[in-house]
């Protein structure tokens, strides 16, 4: 026999049915990759979704040394709080403080957030400078220690 013999199939330019078939078939293969991508993306947020809620770590402090009658830098810094719904307001006896300045809120790689406020304040050691921090609907107060 001669090897044009042993062809198994002639050959045949694919029909209209044949190439529908084929996008179909990539179609589901594309569904069949990107349903198991879309779950893992789930399962991989769900330790931050509403359930598990991660309360922030907060600081208040001065740039500098405080001196009685001088200028201050005051900064109240949340982070690694999860969901990021949160308010930070600079009190100062009680107060709010107006003209507080503020970065934006961002995130780190494990997908804790974190912001900061800050703003001048002259010292008076009567004073009472503090920073309160909603998180989540609980709101907690931390007060500035000038000798820390």
């Amino acid at each position: 026999r001669r090897s044009s013999d042993l062809q198994c199939c002639p050959a045949r330019r694919p029909s209209r049915t044949d190439v529908a078939r084929i996008h179909l078939a990539g179609g589901a293969m594309a569904r069949f990759l990107v349903v198991p991508f879309l779950l893992v993306a789930v399962f991989a947020f769900s330790a931050f979704s509403e359930g598990n809620i991660r309360s922030p770590q907060v600081s208040v402090y001065t740039t500098e040394p405080v001196v009685d009658g001088e200028k201050m830098t005051v900064t109240c810094f949340a982070e690694k709080f999860h969901p990021p719904n949160i308010n930070i307001q600079l009190l100062r006896n009680g107060a709010e403080v107006p003209g507080v300045k503020e970065t934006d809120m961002s995130f780190t790689r494990d997908w804790s957030y974190y912001q900061m406020k800050f703003t001048d304040l002259t010292y008076n050691p009567k004073d009472d400078v503090s920073c309160k921090v909603t998180h989540n609907g609980i709101a907690k107060t931390y007060k500035l220690d000038p000798m820390f």
